[in-house]
């Protein structure tokens, strides 16, 4: 198996899944299965990304789960699988991860923390970020302005019903 930090250059095709893997259960197993299966039917290597250390023992270190399985361990059920690539994350698609981030209702300080966290280049991030946010709150502004006055016509046309309904389907939630 091969272990990646830092991608550089091009890669062989892969089947790629990408997770925590903070602990291999039986979701985990049939998942990667169903990669290794689907990487040999198509002659393709199979190929893992996750991330180092946990999300949530990097963001609450105090209040982090305990882990499951070391780094280690999960390397090395790795390679007994037959997993050909373990991928870093941040590497090769930073920049795409900090786009999609920002862009998606995705909890945005998840990726600049991550990418702060990998060294992820500043000036690249900081060009990612402006591009993907502005672009979303572009796109939201633009929906609201077309629907503002559309909405404003229902909810006034329709308030009694509205303010009727919604109260009941709280209740009888």
């Amino acid at each position: 198996m091969q272990v990646f930090r830092h991608l550089n250059g091009s890669h062989p095709s892969s089947i790629l899944t990408i997770g925590n893997y903070d602990g291999i259960h039986l979701g985990h197993q049939a998942i990667l299965n169903k990669l290794i299966v689907s990487a040999k039917k198509n002659n393709l290597l199979s190929s893992v990304m996750t991330f180092e250390p946990h999300p949530k023992e990097f963001f609450y270190p105090n209040d982090a789960p305990a882990r499951i399985i070391s780094l280690r361990e999960k390397l090395e059920y790795f390679d007994e699988k037959k997993i050909e690539h373990f991928i870093d994350f941040y590497s090769k698609w930073g920049v795409y991860s900090v786009i999609i981030g920002g862009f998606t209702p995705m909890p945005f300080k998840i990726i600049t923390v991550t990418s702060g966290f990998l060294k992820f280049d500043f000036l690249i991030f900081i060009l990612s970020a402006i591009f993907a946010r502005g672009l979303r709150f572009l796109i939201v502004g633009l929906i609201i302005k077309i629907l503002a006055e559309k909405s404003l016509t229902f909810l006034n046309q329709n308030k009694t019903l509205i303010f009727l309904v919604i109260p009941v389907a709280l209740i009888v939630m």
